[in-house]
């Protein structure tokens, strides 16, 4: 599947570090019989261990990037081959919208683990921790009220398209032609060229969203990234000795 978002990546300068993970395993880790279970039998070093924690948030970040190109592909398919019903039409197009917002929002959910993980290993102030998470929340906070708009989309208006197309599903589920007949005498809106425009430009706009989304993930991971690769890990000396 072709991405139409841009991936995010891991910081250059931790490369190193996530390097030595194929030499810690698979010698210091047990499989429990009794609890089906994974244990590590040594503390990872410091340094892995911040790297690792890099590795998951980066994992993360993409798991839901890579969800989002799900949906941005459906919306592609819906564009070019809509729905013969107006009404499945128009229920996965609005299905299609709120799931890329709950997805996109599991980024918040992501991030402040991460956060926390770099206060426990010192290498963030509490006070840094809460304005990273306040930077975060401001910046995924319009994309909660968009979210919200499809949630409760019985109370919030929407675009004048979605309402024609609402209308005509509404007039197709009562038996009625899957078009609206404006009163000024301008050109019929029919089913299904309502829906792919509707689609085609949903998928351009929320393309737009997560790519940016990407860019600020990316933009908080690589400034912390520096700060930690200027922090002195236990053991460095010595190994460079």
């Amino acid at each position: 599947m072709a991405h139409a978002i841009p991936q995010i990546e891991l910081p250059e300068s931790l490369a190193e570090h996530l390097k030595t993970f194929s030499t810690f395993f698979p010698d210091k880790v047990r499989f429990d019989e009794d609890t089906h279970s994974v244990e590590v039998t040594e503390t990872l070093p410091f340094e892995l261990r911040v790297s690792m924690s890099y590795l998951k948030i980066v994992t993360d970040i993409q798991d839901v990037m890579e969800n989002l190109e799900l949906v941005l592909s459906d919306l592609a398919a819906i564009a070019t081959y809509p729905p013969a019903n107006a009404r499945e039409g128009e229920r996965r197009y609005f299905l299609l919208t709120k799931l890329f917002f709950y997805e996109l929002l599991r980024i918040r959910d992501a991030f402040p683990r991460f956060l926390k993980r770099m206060e426990e290993d010192g290498l963030m102030s509490k006070d840094g921790r809460h304005a990273s998470r306040k930077l975060i929340d401001e910046q995924l906070s319009e994309h909660y009220l968009i979210r919200n708009v499809y949630l409760h989309g019985h109370s919030f208006p929407r675009s004048d398209a979605e309402f024609d197309l609402s209308l005509i599903s509404m007039a197709s589920e009562c038996g009625y032609e899957p078009k609206l007949v404006p009163l000024n005498g301008d050109d019929p809106k029919e089913y299904p060229h309502v829906l792919q425009s509707l689609a085609t430009k949903r998928r351009e706009g929320l393309i737009k969203i997560a790519s940016d989304m990407v860019a600020f993930c990316q933009s908080i991971i690589n400034t912390t990234a520096i700060w930690v690769s200027h922090h002195h890990f236990p053991g460095e000396s010595a190994s460079e000795t």
